[in-house]
């Protein structure tokens, strides 16, 4: 497995995931939004699929920058 850095030399730690979230709602208003409920949501973890731009993957930096995969430096490998 290869290692990576941001074009700024800061090591890449995570990658932006997108993950559905079902939220209780207490009603909907009149134009169409719905009113939360309190009790927070339930997290479908096996929705989760890393987010894409222009077919991409996002990946982000130890600063929280965010890159394409395009823009990464490989600087070595894992032995």
């Amino acid at each position: 497995m290869s290692k990576y850095v941001s074009p700024t030399g800061r090591e890449i730690t995570d990658v932006l995931e997108i993950v559905y979230t079902v939220v209780g709602i207490s009603g909907i208003d009149d134009d169409g939004e719905p009113e939360y409920a309190s009790e927070g949501g339930e997290v479908d973890w096996d929705s989760q699929v890393p987010h894409r731009e222009n077919g991409q993957i996002i990946f982000i930096d130890e600063a929280g920058d965010e890159w394409t995969f395009d823009k990464l430096n490989k600087i070595g490998e894992d032995s």
